[in-house]
């Protein structure tokens, strides 16, 4: 009975968590640049909404995550550091998706920044993106 419940309410946070990605996408429809939304898990999927890619750049979208370490029995902060790269698909904005496994974002995370490079260039940077506003 206890994994009936557990498996009706995961269901009902999965379905929330597919209609705020999509209202949230939705709300930046038309707008320009880098635009990405979250699980609230532990993935982050991003796409580029502009007409500055060129076809055949090589272009890869990266998240930093700060994270926790034990050593020497001390907890010490790190960076957790995960990339994607830019892929187009059908007639949708050129995107893609990364996971910081092992690692759940929480109520109160920012996410020092959020950056889009292609050819080695920085093209557009997304600093102190909360994931619990982005979900």
């Amino acid at each position: 009975h206890t994994v009936v419940i557990a498996m009706q309410i995961l269901w009902s946070l999965y379905v929330l968590v597919v209609l705020f990605s999509a209202d949230a996408a939705n709300s930046r429809k038309g707008s320009q640049g880098l635009s990405c939304v979250n699980d609230f898990i532990n993935n982050v999927s991003c796409i580029w909404n502009s007409s500055q890619e060129a076809p055949g750049v090589d272009c890869w979208i990266s998240g930093v995550k700060k994270i926790w370490i034990l050593k020497n029995s001390m907890r010490l902060p790190d960076q957790m550091i995960r990339s994607c790269k830019l892929k187009k698909h059908g007639n949708s904005p050129p995107g893609c998706s990364f996971v910081f496994e092992n690692e759940g974002f929480n109520t109160f995370e920012v996410m020092s920044n959020i950056s889009m490079e292609c050819n080695g260039t920085l093209v557009e940077k997304l600093t102190d993106y909360k994931p619990c506003s982005h979900s």
